[in-house]
């Protein structure tokens, strides 16, 4: 058994200049990508807002940059907003290539947003 006792009550506060965070945005088709990175976690905010004129698989939306693509497919799951009810759902396929599509059950005047986290090479 270790038997030790911390003598020190000092503590450091993280800043942004202690994390290299690296940052990058994609946008097309009406969809925004916001990407933050910190060593090979990536963290993404979703959002797309507009007319969606075509219910069922939708590829090609969008290209995640290399340093930034999932090691593996995601699915990003989202309700649709329209005003203040939902309206539909779906889900978002971010592929290894760095591929962005979606699957949504409804068209019309959409809010769709959504954040997700994965790891990268």
């Amino acid at each position: 058994m270790l038997n030790a006792k911390a003598e020190s009550t000092a503590y450091k506060v993280i800043t942004q200049d202690d994390i290299d965070v690296q940052t990058a945005t994609v946008t097309n088709n009406g969809i925004t990508i916001k990407l933050w990175k910190s060593g090979h976690v990536v963290n993404a905010n979703i959002r797309q807002s507009g007319t969606v004129s075509k219910s069922g698989y939708n590829s090609g939306l969008a290209t995640i940059p290399e340093g930034f693509r999932p090691i593996e497919q995601q699915l990003i799951y989202y309700t649709g907003i329209a005003g203040s009810s939902a309206n539909g759902n779906g889900k978002w396929y971010i592929d290894t290539d760095g591929s962005v599509g979606d699957f949504s059950n409804t068209t019309g005047s959409i809010e769709r947003n959504a954040s997700a986290t994965w790891i990268t090479n």
